[in-house]
């Protein structure tokens, strides 16, 4: 009877519900999936733990340091740099020239270490590591505009009673953020009210309050990986301190003694070869004194397995894929060489594209508008005569790709037949149109003017 009764029950277990396998009641052979209601909200425990243990792979995890750098330079490079867009020529300039210029330095920092590109830079790498970053506006004395990078863990609650931020940002009824509790250097909590910080986070779910790591969902596949290469590490040198054994032949292999062709070994008779003090100087002690009848037989490792290497390359990508990077973009570029190759180019750029109009819309846009806005109010640039004075276009990295001379030939004859524009065509290289065009211009000014002097006609496609 009780033996039929488990059998009813695992059948129950197989029933599915509503029609719907992946209802069906939970049994040993399958995995128990734990699952919140409310996704939006991350427990603070969770993520700080998360966070945690991320920056420690991240320390000590090559891996991880390589998906940073491949994103950060080709998200940034040497910089995403401002160009306004205005109607306003002469704004346009004296706008450009003025950002570029406070960015450029250290001074646009509180801690005057490091300017608005090395910014974009730890922004792109917050982003990944912790999901979030802050920044701060804030003014030197003399009233020059100067940012405050702050990580995830500096803003956080007190634990007090009185204490009513969730995780350390302060909501109205509706759900907007009014102010953030900051631990600066001090170790005090500041409040700073929300108009003049930005908050950069990657989204995941509706009505997320703060970031999560990208690299939380393959970060149980990260941490077997380092536990792995540990354990073989150790493996391998197990076997190397076993590199040779010494066995020796009893008495009946050497030969039996019916016959009378060997006797009992005794002090008197045994012959232990005599020790050379002499060689023992030159190879430092290295010599091995064997006995009658004994030898030396060398081990050879066999670590590390084709199967155990294939299973870390299993959970790397994991790792890999968990940002929609390839493996093979990752960790072995030279194994690009499949028509496959073109996908997988155009899908980290995808990525990369993604990290940049987060950076761009999310914190450049403003930060440019706070810089002019800045110094049309000091007096430093004269105000524009166009309404829309803080348009501004961004000047990105040059985009990964395969194909760069298709691309080159195509996008030009684009450009020729005026169906992409200039800003485009440059912008995708990395470059600034309108530093590119009046380089031109100057250079056939040159050339008209030599042309000029010594009376002869320049090839200008040789030169």
């Amino acid at each position: 009877m009780e033996l039929l009764n488990i059998f009813r029950k695992q059948k129950a277990a197989t029933v599915p519900t509503g029609g719907l396998e992946g209802a069906t009641r939970y049994t040993s052979d399958r995995s128990y999936l734990y699952s919140d209601n409310n996704q939006s909200e991350i427990p603070t425990y969770a993520r700080t733990e998360v966070l945690s243990m991320t920056r420690y792979l991240v320390n000590n995890f090559s891996v991880m340091e390589r998906i940073l750098t491949l994103c950060e330079s080709y998200a940034v490079n040497n910089g995403i740099l401002a160009q306004a867009a205005t109607t306003d020529a002469v704004f346009n300039d004296a706008a450009t020239k003025y950002f570029d210029k406070w960015a450029s330095t250290q001074f646009c920092s509180v801690t005057n270490e490091v300017n608005l590109y090395d910014i974009q830079k730890l922004i792109i790498r917050e982003l990944l590591i912790a999901g979030e970053i802050f920044l701060v506006l804030s003014k030197s004395e003399s009233g020059y505009p100067q940012l405050i990078p702050v990580i995830s863990e500096q803003v956080k609650s007190s634990g007090k009673k009185s204490d009513k931020s969730v995780d350390g940002i302060f909501y109205n009824s509706q759900g907007k953020a009014t102010g953030y509790q900051i631990y600066f250097e001090d170790k005090k909590s500041t409040f700073v009210e929300a108009g003049n910080v930005i908050h950069l986070k990657r989204f995941k779910n509706v009505n997320q309050k703060r970031g999560i790591s990208a690299f939380a969902a393959s970060l149980n596949s990260i941490r077997d990986v380092k536990d792995l290469q540990a354990l073989e590490k150790k493996s391998i040198k197990v076997h190397s301190a076993l590199a040779a054994t010494v066995s020796k032949k009893n008495g009946g292999e050497v030969g039996d003694g019916l016959f009378g062709k060997s006797r009992p070994q005794t002090a008197q008779t045994s012959t232990i070869a005599s020790r050379n003090t002499l060689l023992e100087k030159v190879f430092g002690g290295a010599i091995a004194y064997l006995g009658e009848n004994e030898k030396v037989d060398l081990l050879q490792s066999n670590r590390s397995t084709d199967g155990f290497l294939k299973f870390v390359e299993l959970l790397l990508r994991d790792v890999c894929l968990n940002l929609s990077l390839s493996y093979e973009l990752v960790i072995n570029p030279t194994a690009l060489s499949s028509a496959a190759t073109r996908f997988i180019i155009q899908d980290a750029a995808y990525l990369f594209s993604s990290l940049q109009n987060i950076l761009i819309d999310g914190s450049l846009n403003r930060i440019y508008s706070w810089v002019i806005a800045s110094a049309v109010n000091d007096k430093k640039i004269s105000a524009s005569s166009d309404p829309d004075w803080f348009s501004v276009s961004w000047v990105k990295p040059m985009s990964a790709t395969i194909d760069a001379g298709r691309k080159d030939s195509a996008e030009l004859a684009f450009v020729q037949n005026n169906l992409v524009s200039l800003d485009t065509y440059y912008s995708s290289r990395g470059k600034t149109w309108t530093e590119e065009i009046r380089q031109i211009a100057q250079e056939k000014k040159f050339i008209t003017e030599l042309e000029k002097e010594y009376g002869v006609t320049l090839n200008q496609n040789n030169l």
